[in-house]
């Protein structure tokens, strides 16, 4: 026990799929790609988590129409705050329907431009999330105690995915000053 000022406190602050299918598509849709004289374009994606990995359905339009789906592990960069996908790759299904359908497709710079665009940036997130955790816990406990909190870092130290939302551990440090009136 080393004593010190302030608390380390974990949080798992959870982020829906809706809202990171939101972000990756404001960065991915409309992007293309001319592969053997064919045209691939997204349309739209849409992302959800199967196990420790996130399934990202690409709806595209161009030669051809279809939906193809890619896998991946989320990884985040704590210098840049950047969620990114570095091994997604067709899953299996998807890998079987273009070898017998569209072969032309099955091509690493449809992956490669669809890994550069899908990221996510935590920035805008980790100071909301500061925030909001500040003002949750600084409050009137009633009985004449109150509390003040200031949270002064915010760090993600892991991503999990889940089928249903993405839990992001975060790790606070800060300050809380208890006032009682008696």
């Amino acid at each position: 026990y080393t004593p010190a000022k302030g608390f380390n406190v974990y949080l798992d602050l959870l982020e829906n799929y809706d809202h990171l299918t939101k972000m990756v598509n404001q960065q991915v849709a409309g992007q293309s790609a001319d592969i053997a004289g064919k045209q691939f374009i997204v349309d739209n994606t849409k992302i959800w988590g199967n196990g420790n990995r996130i399934v990202m359905q690409i709806d595209f339009k161009g030669s051809n129409t279809g939906t193809i789906y890619l896998v991946g592990t989320p990884t985040y960069n704590s210098i840049t705050h950047e969620l990114s996908f570095p091994d997604l790759t067709f899953d299996l299904q998807t890998k079987a329907w273009m070898l017998k359908a569209a072969k032309w497709m099955f091509n690493a710079k449809i992956t490669e431009m669809i890994r550069q665009r899908a990221a996510y940036n935590f920035t805008s997130f980790i100071a909301d999330s500061k925030k909001r955790i500040q003002n949750e816990m600084s409050r009137d406990m009633g009985n004449g105690v109150h509390t003040d909190v200031s949270i002064r870092g915010l760090d993600i130290m892991a991503i999990y995915p889940t089928e249903e939302k993405l839990i992001v551990r975060t790790l606070s440090d800060g300050q809380i000053k208890v006032k009682v009136v008696m």
